[in-house]
């Protein structure tokens, strides 16, 4: 099992580094090229770009806010436990269109009865004077007396009929409180569930970019150590071409050997083209996980280096997963969705009790001057009881609890297929661990083989009883070698990451350990 090599030298922090993170305007977009040129090229280490992940990943800020999201519903859910109270004002000025009708009608009724009443006086009072019958007289006197009277009772009914309007100001406070809702109790269980299932999300998602991140270092890391040794491959193919040019200007060498060191190194200078097109590729790569504002790319700060070695056996990783990963326990989250989905179509069927009560106040003023006229306050309330019981739904219950409860067998299975899965996770990963493990120590072997063999292939080359292509070939095969060690080390790196991933621990946490 490699060990950890020694550690870097120290790196300034996140926190020292330029701000990587993206603008506030989550709508805004470059207003010209210019602002997507490259001016700032920022070395990370690894748990740098996780961290700078963590805040700016865009996914997982969705999942963060789909959290916040059921967290909310989840809040509105629970209120339904408290009562609710509300308070209705209303200011009212009104006159009656159809009390105007009336007042009309009496109107016209008035002034006929005061017409006749007129005319009835003026031809008592015409008769009177000529009346000698002392009984005839009294007769007439009190007729006339009487509608004299009336005359006058109507005259003033008349002046003071008018329509007059009416203010009415009203309010009143209610208390609503469900003393018994099975329908609400269903739906707090399922607010929790969904909120517990998100919350789950977003630490699996978490998980995720962090391995996503991981393996994206190691392959700007493997594309940055390619065009390393291709560097170092074009400096000592330089260095061979120089020589052999000195050793044909002595007679020691053929035209031959230096085409062949000059065609070696144009096929060198090919490779570090290429492998830097790979290391933009990596670094975009990258960038994008990170959500890096634009003008910006990144730089592995770290060498390629083994990391901890893992100690766990197979049989004690699939333990620890099963135990620890996210992904099962979203499974029994999903379940319980299902069984408060279930819970929520009984509840259709069971009756629900609420408890009301109102107190309300009533103000009326009129313009009309008559004491007669109607105005005051007044108050009063009201107290009471409503039940709801849905007694026949045609079935539509029953349906719903049947669809709910296949939504919980099908949670179960997924919680079966999950742990299947992550035993394959880990039997595939852990078997890719052995392999890379093998294959660094294989690698490591032939570089200090390679290497010996071309100090060996030059001082031959250099006495004479060598050739320059024995010397091209050992260095081929060293340069082969350096990129197998740094395959082989991402390689085994990427295994340990994948594990921990699966047995749901970052890099940064301790290896956990079995009781």
């Amino acid at each position: 099992m490699p060990n950890a090599d020694a550690a870097s030298p120290t790196l300034p922090s996140l926190g020292e580094l330029p701000n990587l993170n993206p603008g506030d305007d989550l709508l805004d977009l470059p207003d010209s090229p210019e602002v997507l040129e490259i001016d700032g090229v920022i070395p990370l280490t690894l748990e740098q770009a996780i961290g700078l992940a963590e805040t700016n990943n865009r996914s997982l800020q969705i999942a963060r806010t789909g959290l916040q999201r059921d967290q909310a519903l989840l809040d509105q859910a629970r209120a339904q436990l408290y009562p609710t109270l509300s308070l209705q004002g209303q200011v009212n000025r009104q006159l009656d269109p159809s009390t105007e009708i009336s007042t009309n009608a009496t109107r016209n009724q008035l002034s006929s009865q005061i017409a006749e009443t007129e005319a009835a006086i003026n031809t008592i009072e015409n008769i009177l004077p000529n009346v000698t019958d002392p009984v005839d007289e009294i007769v007439l006197a009190l007729r006339l007396s009487d509608l004299q009277r009336s005359l006058q009772s109507n005259q003033t009914t008349l002046r003071q009929l008018d329509s007059y309007p009416t203010t009415v100001i009203s309010g009143s406070v209610q208390v609503d409180y469900a003393l018994y809702s099975p329908q609400r109790t269903a739906g707090i269980q399922q607010a929790e569930a969904q909120a517990e299932f998100t919350e789950l999300e977003v630490n699996r998602l978490q998980e995720e970019i962090r391995l996503e991140v991981t393996n994206a270092y190691y392959d700007l890391q493997d594309a940055e150590a390619q065009a390393e040794i291709f560097r170092a491959d074009i400096e000592r193919r330089s260095r061979n071409l120089r020589d052999i040019e000195a050793l044909l200007g002595a007679g020691l060498a053929t035209r031959l050997d230096l085409l062949n060191a000059q065609v070696e190194l144009d096929a060198s200078q090919q490779n570090l083209l290429n492998a830097e097109s790979q290391v933009r590729s990596a670094q975009s790569a990258l960038v994008q996980i990170l959500s890096v504002p634009a003008g910006f790319t990144v730089t592995a700060a770290e060498p390629v280096a083994t990391v901890a070695p893992w100690r766990l056996s197979l049989e004690e990783t699939i333990f620890l997963a099963l135990q620890n990963r996210v992904e099962l326990d979203q499974q029994l989250a999903r379940r319980e969705v299902a069984e408060a989905q279930r819970n929520a179509a009984l509840a259709g069927r069971r009756p629900q009790v609420n408890l009301f009560a109102t107190y309300d106040v009533l103000e009326l003023s009129s313009d009309d001057p008559r004491a007669s006229a109607v105005e005051g306050f007044g108050d009063g309330y009201s107290l009471g009881l409503t039940v709801n019981w849905l007694l026949l739904d045609g079935g539509a219950t029953n349906a719903g609890a049947r669809a709910a409860a296949a939504n919980i067998e099908a949670a179960e299975l997924r919680f079966s297929e999950t742990s299947n899965q992550i035993r394959s996770e880990i039997t595939q990963a852990y078997a890719s661990l052995l392999a890379n493990t093998e294959n660094l120590a294989t690698a490591q072997n032939a570089v200090r083989r390679a290497e010996e063999a071309l100090r060996i292939a030059r001082l031959r080359f250099q006495a004479g009883v060598g050739t320059q292509s024995d010397v091209l070939d050992a260095d081929f095969r060293l340069t082969e070698a350096l990129g197998n060690v740094k395959t082989a080390t991402l390689g085994y790196n990427r295994s340990v990451a994948a594990l921990q991933r699966f047995i749901g621990i970052s890099a940064d946490q301790p290896e956990p350990e079995l009781e």
